[in-house]
């Protein structure tokens, strides 16, 4: 019996440590694809020409993260406030100050850890990426993403926007990968 409990807590230490690694985002590789709820899909083309942007079919500028366009102003403050932010550990924060005095161009980003998150009855290891935006005076953005700690992968997706837009919580239904 003492044993058994000896073997469980250092199973639990073990994982607990690899949960506190640091982790560094990377493109999924050129062919992978990840089917979501609804028939959406992203096919990824490999890593931009800039670190955390990854080509993806069918768009005319890398995505930041693999998540979301740079051209977009969420997707350039998201790109901005991870500059120098990898490799991170659990509980890593970052941001980027207000550009006046009513708060627009603020941004708050936290890696939250690692979650399990299911595709197609399996589970995947995914980091938590937490990124919060000032839009404008009135308009706030957020996004959580969970990225496949394996590939790099976009697993699931929640956006949510003040200024109207309806919410979306995106989850990947399948993840190939080549």
């Amino acid at each position: 019996m003492m044993r058994m409990t000896l073997l469980l807590g250092l199973a639990l230490l073990a994982g607990a440590a690899r949960a506190e690694e640091a982790w560094e985002f990377r493109c999924p590789v050129a062919g992978a694809v990840v089917r979501f709820e609804g028939g959406r899909a992203i096919a990824y083309e490999g890593p931009g020409e800039a670190p955390l942007l990854c080509r993806v079919a069918g768009r005319r500028t890398p995505w930041v993260l693999g998540a979301g366009g740079n051209e977009d102003p969420l997707g350039r403050a998201l790109f901005e406030t991870l500059r120098g932010f990898f490799p991170a550990r659990p509980g890593a924060r970052a941001g980027l100050p207000p550009r006046d005095a009513s708060g627009v161009g603020a941004s708050e980003l936290v890696f939250a850890g690692f979650e399990s998150v299911d595709v197609a009855g399996r589970p995947h290891e995914a980091a938590r990426v937490d990124f919060a935006y000032r839009r404008s005076a009135e308009r706030r953005q957020r996004l959580v993403l969970w990225l496949d700690r394996a590939s790099g992968a976009l697993l699931r997706m929640i956006y949510e926007d003040s200024g109207g837009t309806a919410p979306v919580d995106a989850r990947a239904v399948a993840l190939e990968l080549p």
